[in-house]
C-alpha cells in the first residue's frame, strides 16, 4: 500500500488521476510519493526524501479513505466533532453543543456545532482546498470553492445563531478544517472572497455582530495546539487568545500567516492531552511496540 515498485508501477499512475486538466499546472499537485513514499529498487527500500514521511504518517489514511469511500467525508465530520468535544472538555471549558442550541432558540438547521462561553462559536467543517484552487488563488475560484462550506459557516450559521441569541454584543467564530487551507489571516479571506459571499446574504451590516476580524479559520492541529495551551496556561481564556490574535493581525508587525504561529507566544512545548495519549497507548498495545 505504501510502495512503488517495477511491478506495480502502471497500475499506481493509472490509480493517480490528475485533477488538474492543464498541464502545466499539474506540477502544483501532490507527488505520488505523498501516497506511496517507498520505492522498491534492486530490493532495498528508498524513500525519495524523509520529509515525505510526515506529510504520509499524517494524510495517508484519511486521502486513501476518501478515494476508496463516497461516505467517508461525512462520517469524518461526525468524528471531528466528537474530536473537538474531547478538546473542550480537557480544558474545561463551559459549552453547548447543537442539539442543545436547537432547544434554546427553536431552529432545526444553520446552527453551529459548539457555544464556548456563550460567545465563541465553533463549527467543524470536513473540507480541503483542490490542487486547481491552489495552483490559481483567484477571488472567484476562492468563492466558488467554499461557497457551500466555509462561507456558510460564517454567513448562515454564525451570523444566524448570533442574531437568534443576541446575549452578546460581540461573539467570534472558529472554523476547523482537517487539513490547512493556506488562505492566510481573517482579514486575507475577507478580501479575497469573504466579503462578497457575505454581502450577498446581508445586504446591511447585520453580519457586523460577528466582524470577520473576529473569525478564525485553522486545521485540527492547530485547535489540539490551542486546547494543550489552555491547559497549560489556566489563567489564560479562549476569549483573551483569540482578542490577542486579533490584534496582532491588525497590524503589519505583529501579523501572522496562520493561527497556530500565534500559540508559540505562550511557550508552547509538547503535547500533553490525554486523549491524544489515550489513542497513541492502543496504537502501540496493538502493534507490541
Amino acid at each position: 500500500m505504501l510502495t512503488v515498485s517495477k511491478d506495480n508501477i502502471n497500475e499506481v499512475l493509472n490509480e493517480d488521476n490528475r485533477v488538474l486538466r492543464n498541464y502545466n499546472l499539474q506540477t502544483f499537485e501532490p507527488s505520488l510519493f505523498t501516497r506511496k513514499p517507498y520505492f522498491l529498487h534492486k530490493n532495498k527500500l528508498l524513500i525519495p526524501h524523509k520529509d515525505i514521511l510526515h506529510h504520509n504518517f499524517n494524510y495517508f489514511l484519511y486521502e486513501y479513505l476518501k478515494q476508496k469511500d463516497e461516505n467517508f467525508t461525512t462520517e469524518l465530520g461526525l468524528r471531528l466533532e466528537k474530536y473537538v468535544q474531547l478538546g473542550l472538555n480537557e480544558s474545561n471549558q463551559n459549552y453547548t453543543t447543537e442539539n442543545q442550541l436547537k432547544k434554546l432558540i427553536g431552529l432545526k438547521e444553520n446552527l453551529v456545532d459548539f457555544i464556548i462561553s456563550d460567545k465563541v462559536f465553533v463549527e467543524v467543517k470536513a473540507i480541503e482546498s483542490k490542487p486547481y484552487v491552489g495552483a490559481n488563488p483567484t477571488d472567484k475560484i476562492l468563492g466558488n470553492e467554499f461557497r457551500k462550506n466555509l462561507v456558510k459557516a460564517y454567513v448562515k450559521q454564525m451570523v444566524n445563531v448570533a442574531h437568534n441569541l443576541k446575549s452578546q454584543t460581540e461573539y467570534f467564530g472558529i472554523i476547523i478544517t482537517y487539513k490547512k487551507l493556506f488562505l492566510g489571516t481573517s482579514e486575507d479571506i475577507w478580501n479575497q472572497f469573504l466579503e462578497e459571499e457575505t454581502h450577498k446574504v446581508w445586504k446591511n451590516n447585520e453580519y457586523l455582530i460577528i466582524p470577520y476580524s473576529n473569525l478564525f479559520v485553522m486545521d485540527i492541529y492547530t485547535w489540539d495546539k490551542l486546547i494543550q495551551v489552555l491547559k497549560d496556561n489556566s489563567s489564560v481564556t479562549l476569549e483573551t487568545i483569540l482578542r490577542k490574535v486579533k490584534e496582532d493581525n491588525a497590524t503589519e508587525e505583529t501579523k501572522k500567516f496562520h493561527f497556530s504561529m500565534h500559540l508559540d507566544d505562550y511557550n508552547f512545548t509538547k503535547f500533553d492531552l490525554s486523549y491524544l495519549k489515550e489513542a497513541n497507548d492502543r496504537v502501540f498495545s496493538k502493534t507490541n511496540l
